[in-house]
Formats: structure tokens, sequence, C-alpha cells
């Protein structure tokens, strides 16, 4: 791992192993426009960046290892970036802005899709169980997220001083569970949810979500770039209020 002196802000990309043609084990190829995307990123002003790497382990294993290194680093603000998500270049300047001006938040994120089709957004708002949120205007603010992915997301690494060390901040988690008829429903969670959850009811923290940091989610094996669909109702807001006229 790369630390510059006295770095306060961290960004980390954890990769998984995955098979390799010879029977062996082999980190994963990023893609071409990742690669851009991730050299083109502007660094706030007076930050030292620090990389922390951890690969090879599981999502939810790879980030909690990664929080600890920071902590004992102590790192002010730590950004998450996966490997297959493309970001605008001044996306971790105005992430760590928005942070430094909205303190009572912990959590500041960008958006993206999962990859699907169509896409839909990873947002989350109001109360769980509602279904992802649609309702907005791409350059909105939102804040009041309960979820949003960790694929683009600047934590402030005072949020986990909040939050029982014993259980782990990421994780992964799969439920099966027998219903009185005698069949069954499985529950699962991704990292990203388990953490935001996390740090609404236990830290009694925020999550801000910058919709005008609209990232590409690529698939790296066909190129494909899974975005905003030009027919959803934050697109169609934004394209009117463009035109001047009401959607």
């Amino acid at each position: 791992m790369d630390t510059p002196f006295n770095a306060k802000l961290a960004i980390s990309t954890p990769f998984g192993l995955y098979d390799s043609p010879n029977g062996g084990k082999r980190l994963p190829c990023v893609s071409v426009e990742w690669h851009r995307a991730r050299m083109a990123m502007a660094v706030p002003c007076g930050y030292n960046l620090a990389e922390i790497r951890c690969d090879g382990w599981e999502i939810g294993e790879a980030r909690c290892k990664v929080v600890s290194e920071a902590r004992e680093r102590k790192i002010k603000y730590l950004f998450f970036l996966d490997w297959d998500v493309l970001i605008p270049a001044t996306t971790l300047v105005r992430l760590v802005y928005l942070a430094e001006n909205n303190p009572e938040y912990d959590v500041v994120s960008g958006i993206y899709c999962m990859k699907q089709d169509p896409p839909e957004v990873l947002v989350w708002r109001g109360e769980w169980g509602n279904g992802i949120s649609w309702d907005w205007t791409l350059g909105d603010i939102l804040t009041d997220v309960v979820g949003v992915g960790t694929g683009c997301m600047l934590i402030r690494m005072s949020v986990f001083d909040k939050l029982d060390p014993s259980i782990p901040y990421f994780k992964t988690s799969t439920e099966h569970n027998e219903n009185q008829d005698g069949s069954f429903t499985r529950k699962e969670m991704t990292d990203d949810i388990w953490f935001c959850k996390r740090v609404i009811e236990e830290a009694k923290s925020q999550i801000l979500v910058d919709t005008g940091i609209l990232c590409g989610h690529i698939d790296n094996e066909t190129g494909v770039v899974y975005t905003l669909p030009d027919d959803c109702l934050p697109m169609k807001r934004y394209n009117a209020k463009l035109a001047g006229v009401a959607a």
C-alpha cells in the first residue's frame, strides 16, 4: 500500500481473485475506460492521497480490512471506488467538498446503476421495502437516503467510532428461513446495504447523495456501460429543465 506523509484522504479499490486459464488464481483485468477515469481523477486541494490495497478477499471482509488500516493511519476520509465504476474526473473533489460543508453527514456518495437491462439506480430513500428511488432530477442533492452503492462512496472515518467493532462494518449476508408451509425463503443483503443500515440505525448518522456525480457501471467482459436510461424520470426532468419546459 502507498501512503504519503501525513495523508488524511485514502482511496481503496479491493480486488477479488478469479480463476486463471492455467488453473490458478489471478487478479481481474480492469477496462481501459476504468483505468483512464481513475488516472484522470482530481485530488482535492491540500490533500495527500493514500492508496490502501486489499486484494484476494471476499468484498465485505476486504472493506473491513481497509477500514482497520485507515483507522490505524488516522485517515480522515476513505473513498471506496469499485473496479467497474467509471467516475467523472471531479468526483473526489466534489465528495470531499460536500463532506467538509455538511458535517452531519458521515457518508457522501455519487450514483450508478445496476448492470442489467433496464438499469436500476442504486439509491434507496425514506423507508426500506419501498424499492429504489426514481423521484428526483439528475443533479439533485438527496438528503434522505437510507442506502446507496459502495462503488463511489466517501466515508468520514469518525463514523466508525459510533459503531460496535465486534460486528463487521461490511458484510454480505445470506439467510435461509423455513416458512410455516415447509417452504424456504432466502434473504440476501449486500455489503453496502449492511453498512448503510448500520450508519443510519446504529450510528444515528445520515447519508448524502449527489446525483450530479453520475458514474458509469461497466461490464469488464463486454465493455457495455450501464447508466441512467433516457426515459427514466430523473433524466426526463433534467432534459426538460434544460429545455425550459415542465417535465
